[in-house]
């Protein structure tokens, strides 16, 4: 159990501190955020300008805390939370067919659709499992090095496919011309 809880924390650390750069660094996809936010989160006036910064703050904080033995089960728990209402809001659009982008990692123009609520699904069972894992996992030992490196390579992996989604998702969609 203790395994799958650190992959957990491993990919759900990288996630969010991808998701956080991406909007740190990026002016556009920022822009993209503050944007997505006005339209999908009816925030009253002073407050809209504020929910951006506390998104990317809350993110940063939260791939921090996946990072911390001590806090680990709590950010697990507040990831789970977070997922839950990126998911919910991001539903709400789909079904409302508001065409608005996500730039949960980088800039984009595609507006959100099924592949961010499946992606969102996939992390939310991540970081249920994780959490999962460290409410019913004995206390661990020595942590051998080979399983460090094993974790690492495999969330690296994970969480460079979850940051690319959305092109990922588009290689895929079938073209509508009938052509590949």
């Amino acid at each position: 159990m203790y395994w799958i809880q650190f992959e957990a924390q491993l990919v759900l650390a990288l996630v969010f501190t991808w998701s956080a750069a991406a909007k740190l660094f990026s002016p556009t996809t920022f822009t993209t955020l503050r944007r997505s936010v006005a339209v999908l989160v009816r925030v009253p006036g002073p407050w809209s300008s504020w929910v951006p910064h506390g998104l990317v703050a809350a993110e940063a904080a939260l791939a921090g805390g996946l990072l911390v033995p001590a806090t680990a089960k709590a950010s697990l728990a507040l990831a789970v939370l977070l997922l839950t209402v990126f998911t919910g809001v991001l539903r709400r659009a789909v079904s409302r067919a508001v065409p608005v982008p996500c730039g949960c990692f980088g800039p984009s123009d595609r507006p959100v659709g099924r592949a961010q609520l499946v992606r969102n699904a996939a992390l939310l069972t991540i970081a249920l499992a994780g959490l999962a894992a460290a409410m019913t996992a004995p206390p661990h030992g020595p942590v051998p090095v080979a399983g460090v490196a094993l974790c690492l390579w495999a969330a690296l992996t994970l969480a460079i496919c979850f940051a690319l989604w959305d092109e990922l998702a588009a290689l895929l969609a079938p073209d509508p011309s009938g052509h590949r």
